[in-house]
């Protein structure tokens, strides 16, 4: 509890504590309110000789919690509280601390039959299950009872699913519940069934004929999730498919159609049995003629788990290419990636999708040709003329394509060369990434990397670059450097980008110069001069790129010195490292290292400290 003298709201804790004791109504409940958030004061509130003081301190506990899990013994106790309106606010405390209201179960199962505060009771046991297995008697009463409501026994059902290790009188009660009038607990047994089914190692048969039943009704939720529990619960015998298989091609409700393929593609039938074939017969049929689309979607991943053979599947998935709706032919297009057949077929039909209208699919196509079109050359043609493609997406996928398909032509170098300069910073990178699988030696690519940076650079006339680079040079000078870091061409490209007036620009080519670390060492004028620069983020970056830089930093210790005084801890922290990295050549800036060790910022005192000890050692 907070200290006598702390202040809270403008008064002591004292005053509070008084006022709690007081006989005051009111003001009790002012302290209760006061105090909402303080556990140990509202716990002493549970005790209160006024029902409504109990009440109000119950209620704000439960707004807490776990946090208020220090009140479970004294609220279990409160669950006896001569008003029904504290058992009740007590039991609802309980249920929003879910297992740690372990401790109070048995007091929640005796709420169970006062109508008044079985709701909050069971809404507590239910969140408490797992580790009540002693309610497990009241709960199968509840379900059981023709005298309870329809939420009560519904709840009831799900508090049972939850129990670890149920008995068979549970799972029967659950399976009676099947059968109830009510379709709100013939969906709560059924969740409940499922649960326990995770958790049991064989089912009984009778469970999954009583599931099966629920196929048939007459809510489609229900037969719905019949079909999800109903694959759970299977052994994988032929008698469990011809009801889902009878789901999927006959029943009116799309959900319900999809939920049954769904459930076929759980229990995957295996080996040549007639289950397996009829299994195979109407996935295939959901996939060309079901009406919903999302019934057709649902078939081709359900399709690749039954493990048909692989010329069949294709086919298969194939013929869904020529589906009218964009979601099912991208969809079969990721059937087919994940197959990959390596067959001209799959390859010719993959490649007309290249001038469908939505952009997915023509992504997916194009993923989808280079798993399965290695070296084929029009698949590189198309991949080419797919990096001009609208979508930043397919020309992110042509890229990658490219990587894995392209031989190291000159046109294929030059078409990734040009997509160096995409708007996309995805597609900018994967075309840098194509590069270095292409040509990693850069024998094709260097020549026009030079000329598309700048080609007064590449002239010899040592011109200047022109002023003002965009982002986009910045980036190209990026990827050169990750494919070949020792270029000078690039290095200059992005020392002119330590000039622009675009915060973004300057801070991405210092980025870049990090990243090449000792190799940017011609850049530590630059790059001290870019210390006193009015952005934090760019000091903080140049002084980063000085330390990877290393020894070859030393010309740069006067400013160095100066930016350990710097506003923002940031700079001094690489300051400080990069101090150290020189070494002896660092001597100059003791005094300014002696009084960083004093620094507020610990991270920047103890490298200033670290600094010093490496100088030292020289």
């Amino acid at each position: 509890m907070a200290t006598q003298d702390q202040l809270y709201q403008g008064k002591p804790v004292s005053y509070w504590v008084e006022a709690l004791e007081s006989g005051d109504d009111a003001a009790c409940l002012e302290a209760v309110e006061s105090f909402k958030d303080c556990v140990p004061i509202l716990i002493a509130a549970l005790g209160h000789k006024h029902a409504e003081v109990r009440g109000a301190a119950a209620g704000y506990i439960a707004e807490l919690r776990e946090r208020g899990h220090a009140a479970v013994p004294t609220l279990a106790a409160l669950l006896r509280d001569p008003e029904r309106e504290v058992r009740r606010l007590a039991a609802r405390a309980l249920g929003s601390m879910g297992r740690e209201a372990r401790p109070a179960v048995g007091g929640l199962v005796a709420l169970l039959a006062d109508h008044g505060t079985a709701f909050d009771a069971l809404e507590a046991l239910e969140r408490a299950a797992p580790e009540a297995r002693e309610a497990e008697g009241a709960l199968v009463a509840l379900l059981s009872s023709g005298g309870a409501s329809s939420e009560a026994r519904a709840r009831a059902a799900r508090a049972l699913g939850q129990l670890h290790g149920a008995s068979p009188a549970a799972v029967e009660a659950l399976e009676r519940a099947l059968a109830d009038a009510c379709e709100g607990v013939r969906k709560a047994a059924l969740g409940g069934l499922g649960a326990l089914a995770a958790t049991a190692s064989s089912p009984a048969p009778r469970t999954a004929r009583a599931v099966e039943a629920l196929l048939a009704d007459p809510c489609a939720e229900v037969r719905g999730l019949a079909a999800a529990v109903l694959a759970r619960l299977h052994s994988n015998e032929a008698r469990c498919f011809p009801p889902l298989i009878s789901a999927v091609a006959e029943d009116a409700d799309a959900a319900v159609r999809r939920q049954a393929l769904e459930a076929l593609g759980g229990l995957s039938p295996q080996g040549p049995t007639p289950s397996r074939s009829d299994v195979v017969r109407v996935v295939h049929r959901a996939l060309r003629e079901d009406p919903d689309e999302e019934v057709r979607c649902a078939a081709v991943p359900v399709l690749l788990r039954l493990r048909v053979e692989k010329e069949a599947a294709a086919a298969m998935l194939r013929g869904a290419l020529e589906d009218g709706s964009p979601k099912v032919r991208e969809a079969s297009a990721a059937g087919l990636a994940a197959l990959h057949p390596a067959d001209e077929a799959t390859a010719r039909a993959l490649l007309r999708l290249l001038s469908d209208k939505a952009p997915g699919l023509r992504a997916q196509a194009i993923h989808a040709l280079a798993a399965i079109a290695p070296r084929m050359e029009e698949a590189v043609r198309v991949f080419v003329e797919a990096l001009d493609d609208v979508s930043a997406r397919v020309r992110a996928d042509a890229a990658r394509g490219l990587a894995r398909v392209a031989p190291p032509s000159r046109a294929v170098v030059a078409a990734l060369v040009g997509a160096l300069e995409d708007d996309d910073q995805h597609v900018r990178l994967q075309a840098a990434q194509a590069l270095s699988a292409v040509d990693p030696r850069l024998e094709v690519a260097l020549p026009l990397l030079h000329e598309l940076l700048d080609p007064s650079l590449r002239s010899g006339r040592g011109n200047a670059p022109p002023p003002g680079l965009p982002r986009e040079a910045v980036a190209r000078a990026n990827a050169i450097l990750r494919l070949r870091p020792e270029n000078q061409t690039a290095l200059l490209v992005l020392l002119e980008a330590l000039r622009n007036p675009e915060e973004n620009v300057r801070g991405w080519a210092l980025v870049a110069l990090a990243e090449m670390g000792p190799e940017a060492r011609y850049a530590v004028p630059a790059l001290a001069e870019a210390l006193g620069d009015e952005s934090e983020t760019v000091r903080a970056w140049a002084a980063k790129a000085l330390a990877r830089i290393g020894r070859e930093a030393r010309c740069a210790v006067p400013e160095l010195a100066e930016a350990l005084k710097d506003p923002d801890w940031r700079v001094r922290v690489f300051a400080a490292i990069t101090l150290g990295e020189i070494g002896p050549g660092a001597g100059a800036a003791t005094r300014d290292l002696t009084e960083a060790v004093d620094d507020p910022n610990e991270d920047v005192a103890h490298h200033a400290a670290e600094a010093l000890a490496r100088i030292g050692e020289g």
